[in-house]
């Protein structure tokens, strides 16, 4: 819960900076002029010192720039811009467009955590109850745009999780098939195959409810009895019934990038009919920088491992569960997984002879695959270049809308970029060593961690309230007569 507490945190930060620090840079625009017009009264007449012009694609007279410093501009305008309600172009677009399909890609990422809804109070009265479900739906509202900030802020991390663990499954099936097809020549037992499919589909979720107690009652020593043991019949039986609960993944993803990529295309083809329109480029830009969100749900449900533990009960039984469970826990269930850029390390436990104990049927082949640096390697190699191909072409966007140069956006999908990198380098330090990690690297990976969560953060609210914060030497007025902040 360290890492959710963090994230809230930085979040009420960013919130309430958003909300409380917002000004209008067209009004700002015109205060300058009137200003440098007071200095300067022959410029009163000249009809190309003007604010808020409109675009042309031929001007007879182009707006001039209106030039201040930088301390000044943060001094009397200190603060954000917030999208204009009657300017349906700077919110409608990207609202219809990105946001609300990105709704569907992150609810299909799975979670390790739930907001508490107090199901206790449905059952005192039906005033209360009335009045409970008003205030139920409000938390589900706020625990839906919670998840997207937190899908957007952590997008690498789930990104390079879902990746390393789908390589993972990936050779592992491909080595059971392997030493399968040897027969008797193979160094792959019946038993040691079926639990080794096992852990591609349950290896997240956790093989003993006590680690240090061993009871014979846990997950592990249900696989070992039910699968591992069986006969062949009811070991095939159980890894379809697994197999059977898999979520479809046309339905999950097939869908949705349709929808994306149909709001994307329409997009493209009104920005046409809109040319010089600064609202409709940056929208293309914000578009692109939200495929992040495609690609990480693209990512998610890739993976074999299953996240519901009303699966595994059905199939395997109930368990006591843990009397130390937490409010945010999604179930009462003592079948528990974790997040996605943690995975890798609850698949390897089941590896671990002190926590499974002696009688599980591990494999060297198998734990060389799990521990394996390359594929980590690989992991972060590919979320790398997904988070910089996405990135790149919407800095390209926004860098050369005019003003051309690192503005506000560019500059806020750059840091965005860095963050995401920065976070996946992280990652790989963390699990570099499969044993206990060192004190030096587990909270040096903490603090920059958190620094770098902090700048995704900022920047996931610096661009939704398009914002134009002066961030640059010079505040000019551009040929369009829009204020903007350039490098």
């Amino acid at each position: 819960m360290r890492l959710t507490t963090t994230f809230i945190l930085l979040t009420s930060i960013t919130v309430c900076a958003a909300v409380n620090y917002h000004v209008d840079f067209d009004q700002a625009c015109w205060t300058i002029r009137n200003e440098t017009v007071a200095l300067g009264p022959s410029l009163g007449t000249n009809t190309s010192s003007r604010c808020a012009s409109q675009y042309a694609l031929f001007p007879n007279d182009p707006a001039l720039p209106v030039i201040i410093t930088l301390s000044e501009c943060l001094d009397r305008w200190p603060g954000w811009q917030m999208s204009q309600v009657s300017q349906l172009s700077q919110w409608i677009g990207p609202l219809v467009g990105f946001l609300l399909p990105a709704l569907v890609f992150v609810l299909t990422i799975p979670r390790n955590y739930r907001m508490p809804r107090g199901e206790k109070h449905f059952d005192r009265n039906i005033f209360l109850s009335i009045l409970w479900l008003v205030i139920a739906f409000g938390i589900m509202i706020l625990d839906i745009i919670s998840w997207i900030m937190t899908v957007f802020g952590l997008a690498g991390l789930m990104l390079v999780g879902a990746i390393d663990e789908s390589l993972k499954d990936w050779l592992i099936l491909k080595e059971i098939e392997r030493q399968v097809s040897k027969g008797s020549q193979g160094n792959l037992r019946r038993r040691q195959a079926a639990y080794a499919t096992t852990l591609t589909l349950i290896g997240t979720f956790l093989p003993r409810v006590d680690p240090t107690q061993q009871t014979d009652q846990d997950l592990v020593d249900k696989v070992i009895l039910e699968i591992c043991d069986a006969k062949i019949t009811d070991t095939q039986s159980k890894l379809h019934l697994l197999l059977d609960h898999q979520a479809s993944y046309g339905i999950q993803i097939g869908a949705p990038v349709v929808f994306y990529l149909g709001a994307y295309g329409y997009a493209l083809f009104d920005a046409s009919s809109k040319l010089g329109d600064n609202d409709t480029a940056h929208a293309i830009a914000f578009g692109l920088w939200y495929g992040i969100v495609v690609l990480t749900a693209t990512a998610c449900c890739c993976v074999l491992g299953m996240t519901r533990s009303a699966t595994l009960e059905a199939i395997f039984g109930q368990v006591q569960a843990s009397k130390n469970a937490s409010r945010f826990t999604p179930s009462k269930s003592a079948y528990q997984t974790v997040a996605l850029w943690n995975r890798g390390g609850r698949v390897r436990s089941w590896m671990n002879r002190q926590v499974v104990g002696p009688m599980a049927p591990s494999n060297p082949s198998i734990e060389a695959i799990l521990n394996s640096r390359t594929l980590r390697l690989f992991a972060c190699t590919f979320t790398i270049f997904g988070i910089t191909t996405v990135c790149a072409l919407a800095t390209s966007i926004s860098y050369f809308t005019p003003v051309i140069g690192f503005g506000c956006r560019a500059t806020t999908v750059l840091v965005y970029a860095c963050s995401q990198i920065g976070l996946v380098f992280c990652w790989f330090c963390y699990h570099f060593h499969t044993g206990e990690k060192s004190p030096w690297i587990k909270w040096s990976v903490y603090v920059f961690g958190s620094i770098f969560l902090g700048f995704a953060d900022f920047c996931y609210w610096w661009n939704d309230h398009a914002a134009f914060r002066c961030l640059s030497k010079l505040c000019v007025q551009s040929r369009a007569g829009k204020l903007a902040a350039v490098s």
